[in-house]
Parts: structure tokens; sequence; C-alpha cells
């Protein structure tokens, strides 16, 4: 479980990544789902391995660990896909701006041209890594991101691909309650 929370952890930070410019989202708020596709064996592994455990808990302790991901604004509730729940006040310029440098002391850069948003990302120890993605914004229902992220250092450094494919779902978002981006130190 604890492989599944640093991988929900991991597409949340991509998710606010790509957003966390001066400018406003041109998507609308609500509930989107994500569909996540990697190139590391390894990782879809892992991944399969963490639903695999899940879908196999005892139905109170699903229920609970469900909840508890719900309150930070995602559900798994099907293999390979997570929905999130962005509110408008996140995806508003005030809302965003200024959240360059998140807790954890990652840096985000930004850069957009069209309907296409640029970002580089660093983390320092004891998390590092360096993401370097696009993000597409073909409606305001619908974006995609590709993304390259390396891990570690030297002999130890692995590097991730990922793709996501982002649909809106609805304004209303459940009982999903909305993502919070990571809160500048």
């Amino acid at each position: 479980m604890k492989f599944l929370r640093h991988a929900l952890s991991a597409s949340a930070l991509l998710v606010v990544a790509t957003l966390a410019s001066a400018q406003p989202a041109p998507i609308k708020p609500g509930l989107w789902q994500m569909r996540m596709e990697q190139d590391n064996p390894e990782m879809a592994a892992r991944m399969r391995e963490a639903e695999t455990q899940m879908k196999n808990m005892p139905p109170e302790a699903r229920k609970q660990m469900e909840a508890m991901m719900k309150q930070h604004g995602v559900n798994i509730s099907t293999p390979g896909e997570i929905k999130m729940c962005l509110s408008q006040e996140q995806l508003s310029q005030e809302g965003w701006q200024g959240r360059r440098d998140d807790s954890s002391g990652c840096k985000n850069d930004t850069t957009r041209s069209g309907n296409t948003w640029k970002f580089h990302t660093v983390c320092p120890a004891p998390h590092k890594s360096q993401t370097d993605g696009e993000a597409t914004f073909v409606s305001p229902e619908r974006y995609t991101v590709k993304s390259t992220t390396t891990t570690g250092e030297g002999a130890e450094a692995k590097t991730m691909k990922m793709s996501v494919v982002s649909t809106w779902l609805g304004a209303d978002c459940g009982d999903i309650k909305p993502i919070q981006p990571p809160k500048k130190k």
C-alpha cells in the first residue's frame, strides 16, 4: 500500500506541476478521470500488485482506504485509472499563482505556447527527481500529458516515461474532495 500511496502522490504532483502556472488552467473544474500508461515494466508491475492488494483487502479495510483517498482527492476504483476533483479556485489564476515551489522543496518551471504547456520540475533528496513534460489542452474537457522522470542519481538512477489522458466527467465530484496542491514553503 505504501507504493500505491507514492504512485498516487506522483500522479497528483504531475497534475499540480502541469497546472502550476501563473495563468488559469484552460479546463473545467469538477471530476476528472485520468488514464495512465507508463513504459517502466517494474513500475507497471508494482502498480498492478498494489491494485491486487487493494482488491484483496477485507471489505471493511478497503472501504476505509478508499474513503481516506477520497478525502485527499483521489479515487482509484478502476485499474490504471484515477479520478480526481479539481475546484474552480484551484484552476484559477489566483489559486495557482505563486505555487511554483511546493513544501517538498520542488522547483517548477512552466512555459505556455497556445494550448501546450511545457514543464520542468526538480525535487531535492530524499525524493530526488527531475521531470520534463508537456501538457496539451485539447478542449476544456480533455487534456493529455507526456512526461519523463528520472529519479536517483548515478548507477541508482531510473527513468520512467508516462502518458496521461484526462477526461472531464462532470461538475459534480460526488464524495471525492478537491485535491489540494502542495503548500508553499
